[in-house]
Formats: C-alpha cells, sequence, structure tokens
C-alpha cells in the first residue's frame, strides 16, 4: 500500500499529530486492556482528538495570515492561502477531514 502526502510549510505537522495521536492511543489501549476492548470507537475517538489537536496547532501556526486576512466568513475562514498546508488545505482546514473520518468510524463501530 502507498500512500502519498504533500504539505506547504509546516503542513507535515498535520501527519505527526495524526500519527503521535494514533500511536499514544495504541500505547493507552495496550496499557488498559483489561478495561478497554479494542473496537473501532476507540480509534475513532482517537482521530477525533488528533482533528482538535491539529485545529489547536493548525490555528496557531497560521495565526499571522489569518490576522492579515481577517476573514467574515467560513469559507474564508476554512479556505484561504496559508503557509502551512496538508493536502493543499490550510493545517486547520484539514482536521474537518480528520474528525469526519473519526465520526464515520464511530458510527460505524455503533452500528454494527
Amino acid at each position: 500500500m502507498i500512500f502519498a502526502f504533500w504539505w506547504s510549510g509546516r503542513g507535515y505537522l498535520t501527519a505527526l499529530i495524526v500519527l503521535g495521536t494514533l500511536s499514544a492511543s495504541g500505547i493507552i489501549l495496550q496499557a488498559s486492556r483489561s478495561v478497554i476492548d479494542d473496537r473501532l470507537w476507540f480509534w475513532g475517538t482517537a482521530l477525533v482528538a488528533a482533528a482538535a489537536l491539529n485545529w489547536h496547532v493548525g490555528t496557531k501556526v497560521n495565526r499571522r495570515k489569518l490576522s492579515q486576512l481577517a476573514p467574515r466568513g467560513l469559507r474564508e475562514r476554512l479556505l484561504y492561502r496559508a503557509r502551512n498546508r496538508f493536502m493543499s488545505l490550510p493545517m486547520e482546514t484539514f482536521s474537518i477531514v480528520i474528525g469526519l473520518s473519526g465520526v464515520a468510524i464511530i458510527g460505524f463501530d455503533l452500528a454494527a
């Protein structure tokens, strides 16, 4: 399986945040094996946490550009020419993709 990522500026932090959060969640799962079952909802929750952390970091590293633009609407806030991007989106905007993936995984597990 091949994965392709592209970024500009410090956008690589998005991949590190997701991988780090999933790794930390795996360590927590192994440490508490008797309390938490290895189910999809756990990993979906980890992705939602990664999305929240990525939104925070992305907003922080792109704050200079955001303050220059002073976006008035949601579209201007989410889609702008940020210096730090991941997969052609501002870092914080890509958090929506990560979060929706986590919510979808949680929903899939609860529906099963």
